[in-house]
């Protein structure tokens, strides 16, 4: 009789490890499963001009500009050697139905291909006010059913490619917006003298001072600055600055024409 119920014993010992490990090896499974699943949900990619909703507040990344300099003539704040200024144009609306606060300093950063991490440049956004700009507070309240648009600013590399990620506090999902963009057109020295000042806009009146700019350090013969690269940024850095001031486009391509024929 001992020996009977001791096997029994025996028998439902192994029935209910065998339940056990069955079960916990389900439950790694899905848990595995549901994490790889969490994973994918929570990482999305759009590109500039999308639309995207984290929590209440809808996102878009309208452009992406870049400067070497912001500011006026007499305050004013220059990128350093070999960095520039990426100004990002985004578009919050709160679709929620009370008042949000975005905390643009934490909740905003850029990624670029190399995988460094870059926060947004609060002094050089206060800068870019001085130059024109709306731009977008550190803590940015929005009440509901309106929308900010503003620019916040990076300092990064020259040439430097990635992807925005945002990311607001205490939040699980995360998405990023991928900065590739066209380049504004250019002229040739060549084609300087055919353009008539009065019928350009001054962003392009700007691209004809870069131009020419380009040119003066590269035809040089005697570099004073240092480098011809150094010599190409300080002239496009006083290009920009006559910019800043809300000089005419006429101003700015005799500006370009005098560096060029200075030469």
């Amino acid at each position: 009789m001992n020996k009977k119920i001791i096997s029994i014993l025996v028998v439902l010992l192994i029935a209910f490890l065998l339940f056990g490990c069955t079960s916990s090896s389900s439950n790694n499974t899905n848990t595995t499963t549901n994490n790889t699943n969490n994973t994918t949900a929570q990482t999305k990619e759009y590109s500039i001009g999308e639309s995207f909703t984290l929590g209440n507040i809808e996102y878009k990344v309208n452009s992406l500009d870049e400067y070497p300099a912001l500011g006026s003539e007499y305050m004013n704040k220059i990128a350093t050697d070999g960095a520039t200024f990426y100004l990002i144009d985004l578009t919050m609306k709160n679709n929620g139905n009370k008042e949000e606060s975005v905390l643009i300093s934490n909740d905003v950063l850029l990624i670029d291909s190399q995988n460094r991490e870059y926060k947004v440049d609060n002094t050089a956004s206060m800068y870019a006010g001085q130059t024109g700009f709306e731009t977008i507070e550190m803590i940015e309240k929005i009440p509901a059913g309106l929308s900010k648009t503003g620019v916040i600013v990076f300092e990064v590399p020259e040439g430097t490619t990635g992807k925005l990620k945002i990311k607001p506090s205490f939040f699980s999902e995360e998405s990023y917006v991928k900065l590739d963009w066209e380049i504004s057109s250019t002229y040739s020295v060549e084609e300087i003298y055919s353009i008539d000042p009065n019928t350009v806009s001054r962003d392009d009146a700007l691209n004809i001072c870069y131009s020419l700019a380009e040119y003066r350090a590269d035809s040089t013969e005697q570099v004073t600055s240092g480098t011809i690269e150094n010599m190409e940024t300080g002239y496009k850095k006083s290009c920009l600055l006559m910019y800043n001031q809300g000089r005419s486009s006429v101003e700015l391509i005799e500006y370009g024409k005098g560096i060029y024929e200075n030469k």
